[in-house]
């Protein structure tokens, strides 16, 4: 299944209802945050299509306030790269001790 469905050979659209982006950036015991990777996408990862993925939480970004543009790469194959946004936390401490989530897209190059 893809999350997203081929408009033409340009342009591709997010199946809105297919994805509920309140189930990433969950915190765990740990504190860490819960990261969606390609290959937990399975078939859809491994299709050539895009699929929704969250990127692991950006430590270098601790303190930082607003929105940024964020990037990452699985080097298991070089063959995954994500793009997002990082979205900061609503407070100060939480942005300190958790750093920034990643939100974005995964594609299969």
């Amino acid at each position: 299944m893809s999350y997203w469905d081929q408009i033409d050979d340009d342009t591709i659209a997010l199946r809105a209802q297919a994805v509920s982006l309140s189930e990433f950036g969950q915190n765990m015991a740990d504190g860490s945050k819960k990261v969606a990777s390609a290959m937990e996408e399975g078939a859809a990862a491994s299709s050539g299509t895009f699929v929704p993925a969250m990127c692991d939480v950006d430590t270098s970004r601790q303190g930082a306030t607003g929105m940024h543009v964020g990037q990452a790469s699985d080097t298991t194959d070089g063959m995954h790269t994500a793009a997002g946004i990082i979205v900061d936390h609503d407070s100060e401490a939480s942005r300190v001790s958790q750093g920034s989530a990643t939100y974005g897209l995964l594609a299969r190059m």
